[in-house]
């Protein structure tokens, strides 16, 4: 039970994890420019990169600490995962004797 719930925790942290990525990854398409003429254009892809400068920053920060929960819920997983096969081996050794 206890490594069934570790194993959940680390499924929902990396998945936080990849919808930041994918944000980080969304930000990267640019405003639509298509049938702008040139000054408005220019104007429309200096306001966007303004803006998603900002949102990267944050983002970026956001990956940060949610790559800290990922890891944390990663060695969670691996002690309860050790626990459980230490306790099924310990389990047939007794039942041998």
């Amino acid at each position: 039970l206890v490594f069934d719930t570790r194993s959940q925790a680390l499924r929902r942290a990396n998945e936080a994890r990849d919808a930041l990525l994918r944000q980080l990854a969304d930000l990267e398409a640019g405003p639509a420019e298509e049938g702008l003429v040139w000054p408005a254009a220019e104007q429309a892809r200096f306001g966007y990169e303004q803006w998603a400068t900002v949102r990267r920053a944050g983002i970026n920060r956001q990956l940060a600490a949610q790559t800290v929960v990922c890891l944390q819920a990663a060695d969670e997983a691996r002690l309860a995962f050790g626990r459980k096969r230490c306790r099924r081996r310990c389990g047939r050794r007794t039942e041998r004797k």
